[in-house]
């Protein structure tokens, strides 16, 4: 008996012969280019560059099919019900553990990440000149944010390290509102560490700050708790001497704690959490200055102009954050 194929089969398979060309063409792409071999930092452009303004979809040349894999995979490995514990490794974190290595071949490895990695973002600039970072030339003296990087590294050798400046547990209760103000507590403190509290004075009344000489790495592990420490030494620093009447040196400390801040996130690439620690200080100046400071000043010295001019309580326009972004993008 001569076999015929039934109606239902013939349907089956004209549906499966576009899925099968759609496969072929939407993997076949990929496939040669896993075959090819890789060359480390080359790469090509395609030849007109995308209108990013247009709002329209920006198609790419290679289907997201293994995109998907790949990240369903990472969610599977994460996932609680997995039998096998895998560890999943975040974005960067092998750089990290390399570049606190020792190890010699870990140390030439990074030296040749580092020169590839220089050599893509000057293909990349080259293409889009408008992610390219103009540094500011400032002097190291006048350079606030090389000063602080300095004053990180000398404070490893504090008794209680680089992580903050070693409050006594009532100025903490009190930052956190558990206790209310001790003039007493605050003023030993400021006393036992005048030649630390000069030294932080100093760097926040510099009026500049670039990281064009400054250490990559370090710039990315930010001790935030130093950083919240020093501006309050310095608000400590500004409520005792309005208490004594010195408005001057009370608005130069706000000014210090104020430059402190400005110094991580005004620099030509501000990491993300350099601004943060910044938009803190400033939240943490204007709320003691409503609270705390303006209702000790002597009659005749509430100008608002006056601390409207200190402060600076500016709006930051929407093009800050693209600038964070490049910024984060250029670290």
């Amino acid at each position: 008996m001569k076999y015929r194929a039934s109606k239902s089969f013939k349907i089956a398979l004209s549906a499966m012969v576009p899925l099968g060309i759609a496969l072929y063409c939407g993997l076949v792409p990929e496939l040669e280019a896993m075959r090819r071999p890789k060359v480390p930092g080359d790469f090509t452009f395609p030849e007109n560059r995308p209108d990013l303004r247009s709002g329209r979809k920006i198609s790419s040349t290679s289907s997201s099919s293994l995109d998907w894999l790949d990240e369903n995979w990472n969610k599977l490995k994460r996932s609680e019900h997995f039998p096998w514990k895998m560890e999943s490794s975040g974005f960067g974190r092998h750089l990290g553990e390399i570049q606190g290595s020792t190890d010699p071949m870990n140390r030439a490895k990074l030296a040749f990440i580092e020169r590839q990695a220089t050599a893509i973002y000057k293909q990349l600039v080259a293409r889009y000149p408008e992610l390219a970072v103009l540094f500011r030339n400032v002097p190291p003296e006048r350079n606030g944010y090389l000063k602080w990087m300095e004053f990180v590294e000398t404070c490893k050798n504090n008794r209680w390290g680089n992580k903050d400046l070693g409050f006594p547990q009532e100025i903490r209760d009190f930052r956190e509102g558990k206790a209310a103000w001790n003039a007493e507590v605050a003023r030993k403190w400021l006393e036992e560490n005048r030649d630390l509290v000069a030294r932080i004075r100093d760097m926040g009344l510099l009026p500049d700050a670039s990281v064009s000489e400054a250490d990559t790495a370090k710039q990315l592990v930010l001790p935030a708790r130093l950083a919240m420490d020093c501006a309050l030494a310095l608000m400590l620093e500004t409520r005792l001497a309005l208490e004594s009447g010195d408005v001057d040196k009370a608005l130069r400390s706000i000014q210090a704690a104020k430059g402190l801040g400005d110094h991580l996130a005004k620099v030509e690439v501000p990491y993300s959490q350099g601004s943060t620690v910044s938009i803190l200080i400033q939240r943490d100046l204007e709320r003691r200055a409503f609270e705390e400071w303006m209702p000790l000043l002597p009659e005749g010295s509430r100008s608002p102009e006056l601390w409207e001019q200190v402060l600076n309580p500016t709006v930051a326009p929407p093009s800050e954050f693209g600038r964070l972004m490049k910024a984060n993008w250029t670290i």
